[in-house]
């Protein structure tokens, strides 16, 4: 935070997951993207070295080759994670998260159970992670028993046409997207007599 000032307190980010170029998930720019939103452009960068072993030169270090492919850098990793801490956030939202699980050409491989432990890791930190997505994702605690005991399936249903509390529901989710959309519109003849069309359509 510039001139010591204390930085400003950020209970919820809302991050939208990127479909992965490559045959994993790119990392770095989720750690990026959470430096952005809480308006922080630099992270501090430190060094650590083995005890035990003469310091290696940056150039020569080598990292996994899931790691490379992921484009995971600890230090950036690490300012994310510092930086999620000084804001204060509770809860990041991540928006389409399916493809957070996806590998090359939106298949799910090997890069699946890396996936589930990359996400698992940073739930450590005491941020609840909400994950919103498509049905792909309503499984995925069952793939894995300790990423399984930390989830809690949340399932909204379809809009069945024939309950009438889904109906009424319908509509009133409809009507209140009309009275947001900033254009001039009889919201309440439109729903009234158009519904079953934007139901349908």
């Amino acid at each position: 935070s510039p001139y010591g000032m204390a930085p400003t307190p950020i209970s919820v980010l809302r991050i939208e997951a990127e479909p992965p170029d490559k045959s994993a998930v790119n990392r770095g720019y989720f750690y990026r993207t959470v430096l952005q939103l809480l308006g922080e452009q630099t992270y501090p960068q430190q060094m650590h070295v083995d005890i035990h072993a003469e310091a290696v030169p940056a150039k020569r270090r080598r990292m996994s080759r899931a790691a490379t492919e992921s484009n995971d850098v600890p230090e950036l990793r690490e300012g994310a994670q510092a930086a999620l801490y000084r804001h204060g956030v509770r809860v990041i939202f991540l928006d389409e998260a399916h493809h957070l699980l996806m590998g090359p050409n939106g298949t799910q491989g090997s890069t699946l159970q890396e996936q589930l432990e990359w996400l698992k890791s940073l739930a450590k930190t005491g941020i609840l992670y909400v994950l919103v997505g498509t049905y792909d994702l309503f499984n995925v605690g069952k793939l894995n028993g300790q990423v399984g005991r930390r989830c809690l399936p949340v399932h909204f249903s379809r809009y069945q046409l024939e309950r009438e509390a889904d109906c009424l529901a319908f509509q009133t989710a409809l009507l209140e997207l009309l009275r947001r959309v900033p254009l001039e519109c009889a919201a309440e003849r439109w729903v009234t007599d158009h519904w079953l069309y934007f139901y349908e359509c």
